[in-house]
């Protein structure tokens, strides 16, 4: 079994079991391919990774690194969006999916910086620009000060995205801002509508006396 920190196709905190590692890894140029199959436990859906792992050959023995390299997963983003997500919202932070798994980092956190702005102008935001109105949404007790810092962090991160003379956007810097976009909207919107599902079922499932008093 294998627990990864977040599910690839529905990005929720749950652990992630392989079900499947089929017995036909192959040898290109020193170099191991495996394919793994792994199914959530929380959402039941399967992700596929084609992943390489090089090493060094001594003698007989070989090598192996202890982090392999994702090649190929499918899906390749989140292909159902979560229905408590605001469809403005989606659209853009599909956008960034889209761009950061085909290496597109630049464009990544262009589109990341995009979403926070949706993010704001959903929430009725007032300000001349991106840091006032997140900073006017903390004043105003609508986002967590840790929300805030985090989308400050994106919303940076997109300007060196967007201009040619500003540093390149790397790959951790890209996977850290993914992962950091993905707790936003679970966060804001996910979690309290998941909690509040759970919360009317439960209230569903009580059978409640005539004469009680509540």
């Amino acid at each position: 079994m294998a627990l990864l920190n977040s599910c690839p196709v529905g990005y929720m905190k749950s652990q992630i079991r392989e079900i499947t590692v089929e017995d036909n890894s192959y040898m290109i140029c020193e170099v191991e391919r495996t394919h793994l199959n792994y199914v959530c436990t929380n959402c039941k859906q399967q992700t596929y990774f084609l992943q390489q792992l090089p090493f060094k050959s001594r003698g007989q023995t070989a090598l192996f690194s202890l982090e392999p390299t994702t090649i190929h997963r499918y899906p390749l983003f989140l292909q159902e969006a979560h229905e408590a997500v605001p469809d403005s919202v989606q659209k853009y932070f599909f956008e960034t999916e889209k761009c950061f798994e085909i290496g597109a980092l630049n464009g990544a956190a262009t589109c990341a910086r995009l979403t926070v702005d949706e993010i704001g102008r959903f929430l009725e935001a007032k300000g001349g620009d991106l840091n006032e109105r997140l900073n006017k949404l903390k004043e105003a007790g609508t986002l967590s000060e840790e929300i805030v810092s985090i989308a400050h962090d994106i919303r940076q991160l997109g300007r060196n995205g967007a201009h040619a003379e500003w540093t390149d956007v790397s790959q951790e810097q890209a996977e850290s801002m993914m992962f950091m976009l993905r707790e936003i909207l679970r966060e804001l919107y996910i979690t309290p509508f998941e909690r509040d599902k759970r919360r009317m079922t439960n209230l569903k499932s009580k059978k409640v006396s005539p004469t009680s008093q509540v």
